[in-house]
């Protein structure tokens, strides 16, 4: 079920004291620990470091990405090739 349309996006604390305070961090970086945020709008052409769990994967936010959540743009799973079916087949 969907989050009602009369409360908004969901938005930590975190993320709404940036707007109000404008700091700039280096690099013009922000990280993001909350993984179930929406994306608001003044985030645009920016470049937000989200938190995997492990990492800080880097995302570059456009215009397509605002009202999503920001833990669907950062994988948490890494992906492997089947390497060893193949070294076997070419034997």
């Amino acid at each position: 079920m969907s989050r009602a349309k009369w409360k908004g996006l969901f938005i930590t604390s975190q993320i709404l004291h940036h707007l109000t305070t404008k700091k700039k961090t280096t690099l013009n970086l922000f990280r993001v620990w909350s993984r179930s945020s929406a994306v608001p709008k003044f985030f645009t052409n920016t470049k937000v470091e989200i938190y995997t769990g492990k990492i800080f994967k880097r995302v570059w936010v456009s215009i397509d990405k605002i009202g999503f959540k920001f833990g669907e743009f950062a994988d948490t799973r890494k992906h492997t090739k089947h390497v060893l079916r193949r070294k076997l087949k070419k034997k």
